[in-house]
Order: C-alpha cells, then sequence, then structure tokens
C-alpha cells in the first residue's frame, strides 16, 4: 500500500494538479457520466483528492440513482483505499441520501487517513 504524504495546501506550489474539466451541461448535472477518475493517480493534496472524491461520490447505476460500487471499489482500490457504502433504502429507484467513507490504512499510524463523501443534489434526485 502506499504511503499518503499529502498537504493541505489548496495549490502545491512546486507542482501543479489539474483534473480534467467539461464545462458541458450535461458532465455539470451528471458529473460522473463521462469522468475518468483520478486519472493521474492519487492527488498531492487535500484539496485535489477531496474535489475528486466529491467528483466520485456521483458514480451512478444509471438510470437508478443506487452507487456503482463496483466502479467506485475499484477506483478507490487502485489508490489504496477500502471504502463503504451508506444509501437510504426503501426509495424508489435508489433516491435519497448516499455517502462514501473512503479509508487507507497505513502502517505509519499518522499516515491513516478516512474520508466521508456525501452526494450532494442530483439533477433527477429531488430527495
Amino acid at each position: 500500500m502506499r504511503n499518503l504524504q499529502l498537504t493541505n495546501e489548496l495549490v502545491n506550489h512546486n507542482e501543479r494538479e489539474f483534473i480534467a474539466y467539461s464545462p458541458k451541461k450535461v458532465d455539470l448535472y451528471y458529473p460522473a457520466r463521462n469522468a475518468r477518475f483520478f486519472e493521474s493517480g492519487l492527488p498531492k493534496t487535500e484539496a485535489a483528492l477531496c474535489a475528486e472524491m466529491s467528483r466520485l461520490a456521483y458514480c451512478r447505476k444509471e438510470p437508478h440513482f443506487s452507487f456503482d460500487r463496483e466502479q467506485i471499489s475499484q477506483v478507490l482500490g487502485r489508490l489504496g483505499f477500502g471504502c463503504r457504502f451508506f444509501e437510504k433504502s426503501g426509495t424508489p429507484q435508489g433516491m435519497g441520501t448516499h455517502c462514501i467513507l473512503a479509508f487507507h490504512d497505513d502502517p505509519e499510524p499518522t499516515r491513516n487517513l478516512c474520508i466521508v463523501t456525501f452526494r450532494g443534489t442530483d439533477a433527477n434526485d429531488p430527495n
């Protein structure tokens, strides 16, 4: 498992990181539909990691709203993270609250990391 060495700086002054962004309306309303997550591997800053995790939270099994657990698990697994999913149950097509808990266990306890990411409003899910 790779050691995590993240900074809490918004921009790492030695090396800038860029996450591909599409200004298309469909990509704004459905951020995960055409996304390639963590294309450059694990980001070097907490800000970049959190931004990409926020986008990953929209990865769902269309036309339903439930997480695409297989794809999310694969993406996070490549980065050395495990994950758990929390979703509102008993709603039509998996509508409602969605949350990912991603965790990275490191032999060095000070480098353990947990990230909790909630999906915000979905274009077609008013719940």
